[in-house]
């Protein structure tokens, strides 16, 4: 049974002040490109602090939130700032990227096994990408993509993933996703067609996992900052979402084995980004319950059901933008 009431929560002062500053951060910051190049830059980006855990203790978390023979699990990784201690190998410290990678990965897969299914997001890195978050952001260009060749831009383990044999990526070009195991070919199936589909659609695995009750863990990064699965909601209302024209049409030429065809897809305009709320969305999921942010040793793991990010963003969002404020603010000056 549903378990939010129908009436939604009345917004609290400090949440208020909060999102405005937010909100002004956000519309100053997307609408200067060079503040987007800097930022958006890896080097740019300062260390944290750094993280370390064994491999006993990792899995040991992670199987006691659902990671285990047979789960259905979407992870998030980052091996920046990393190290993991093989506990099983005297003690021998992973430290380089290559080497945190390639052991998280190992790690992961012996933990859902043969019968358990693992997800990792492949989105790949266009050129015309960032450019169009500062404004002027329509593009006729035509982009190339091939699920086998084009690498993808978010962390070295899921690089490595998508590589392996049995590793199936979806053809969608946009925040294209690699699955391995029993239900990669049902998550990824037809996410490519020719009604122009949302990257996190009804014919997406994003939504798939949510209808599945899949798992999604982040390793090593906070799971909000990288949770490409909570705009399923938005994009599975579609014509339904309250924002007038969100979303906009993109070309690509689409590579499928020997053959490459022209395909059109959506997607939501760069510029709402502007009035995208990412903290009061944070506030609101660990209130509810929905997200869980730990550690094993000090590495850090989050957690959460796909199913219920979906639910409570379907139950927020009717009849109203949630969590994008000021739409219209986001559209004024291009």
């Amino acid at each position: 049974m549903f378990r939010y009431p129908i009436r939604l929560p009345r917004l609290r002062l400090s949440d208020a002040v909060l999102m405005a500053l937010e909100i002004i951060a956000r519309q100053t910051y997307f609408r200067f490109p060079a503040l987007v190049e800097r930022f958006s830059a890896p080097r740019s980006r300062p260390a944290g602090p750094p993280q370390q855990a064994t491999l006993g203790e990792l899995r040991d978390v992670l199987d006691r939130l659902g990671v285990r023979p047979g789960a259905l699990a979407m992870v998030h990784t980052s091996v920046r700032g990393a190290s993991l201690v093989d506990d099983k190998a005297g003690g021998r410290n992973l430290i380089s990227p290559a080497g945190v990678a390639a052991g998280l990965l190992s790690l992961l897969l012996d933990l859902v096994g043969d019968t358990g299914t693992l997800v990792m997001p492949t989105h790949p890195a266009y050129q015309d990408g960032r450019r169009h978050l500062s404004g002027g952001e329509e593009s006729d260009s035509l982009v190339r993509y091939d699920p086998l060749k084009t690498p993808c831009h978010v962390g070295l383990t899921n690089e490595l993933f998508r590589r392996l044999p049995g590793a199936q990526r979806s053809m969608h070009p946009l925040q294209s996703v690699s699955a391995r195991g029993p239900q990669a070919s049902e998550l990824l199936q037809n996410n490519l067609n020719d009604s122009r589909p949302l990257p996190h659609g009804v014919d997406s695995a994003y939504y798939r996992i949510c209808q599945k009750r899949g798992l999604v863990v982040s390793i090593g990064v906070p799971l909000l900052e990288y949770f490409t699965l909570i705009h399923t909601a938005e994009d599975v209302r579609d014509s339904e979402w309250p924002i007038r024209d969100f979303f906009r049409e993109r070309r690509f030429r689409v590579r499928s084995g020997p053959d490459e065809a022209e395909w059109v897809v959506r997607e939501r305009r760069p510029l709402f980004a502007r009035s995208y709320c990412e903290g009061q969305l944070h506030r609101d999921f660990l209130r509810e319950g929905i997200l869980h942010e730990g550690k094993a040793g000090s590495l850090r793991v989050d957690f959460a059901r796909a199913n219920e990010v979906f639910e409570y963003l379907m139950w927020r969002n009717k009849g109203n933008t949630y969590p994008y404020f000021l739409a219209n603010l986001a559209k004024w000056g291009g």
